[in-house]
């Protein structure tokens, strides 16, 4: 957050309700007219286009406007998380050593951690701390986050990556009863990655 104000205050950038959602929008704008940009678009903005931080938030502007034609305005709370799933990711490695590691190592990498995570997640079966059908949407589930990591960070929220495998969960169901346990694999995945790429 401290980060994006410093940004928005160099840049000449600005703080607007529109809705009850508080939007980063250019200094001369005084309300916001047109459409916004909906959660699911915004989470499907590329990662690369987070990765200059130096120009992200008028580049973010271009990339609303221009290439997804809503009004310039973005969402405070989504680019904040954006911004930090992005920044865990473990696959931002020093150059030197992206070049050592090429792609067929990687995918090795990222697999041989997946299938370090699922026995984990399997343990949670024997001990009944979630049932065989539960295993399942966390393994799909995990599946999926990999393919984001491995082109360089989480995309979007934990709960958007769970309900694209359970269709019709509800935010406060995920929250009560799933996102602890997710948030738990998604570290030891990770874990198991920075392990790998050690050896």
């Amino acid at each position: 957050m401290d980060s994006v104000k410093y940004a928005m205050r160099k840049n000449g950038y600005k703080r607007l309700s529109h809705f009850g959602t508080i939007y980063i929008v250019r200094e001369d704008v005084t309300v916001i007219s047109g459409k916004v940009i909906s959660d699911n678009d915004f989470n499907r903005i590329p990662t690369s286009i987070f990765s200059d931080r130096e120009n992200l938030i008028n580049n973010l502007f271009d990339y609303i406007e221009d290439k997804l034609n809503y009004s310039p305005a973005i969402p405070l709370n989504l680019l904040i998380l954006r911004l930090k799933e992005s920044s865990s990711s473990l696959f931002v490695v020093k150059e030197s050593s992206t070049e050592q590691i090429e792609e067929r190592d990687i995918e090795s990498i990222v697999s041989s951690a997946l299938e370090s995570t699922f026995a984990k997640i399997s343990e949670y079966v024997i001990k009944g701390k979630i049932s065989e059908n539960e295993e399942i949407i966390f393994r799909k589930t995990l599946s999926d986050i990999v393919i984001d990591l491995k082109d360089g960070g989480i995309n979007k929220g934990l709960f958007m990556y769970f309900i694209l495998n359970w269709e019709g969960l509800s935010k406060e169901v995920y929250e009560e009863k799933y996102h602890n346990k997710l948030e738990y694999f998604v570290r030891i995945l990770k874990s198991n990655i920075a392990e790998e790429l050690k050896t």
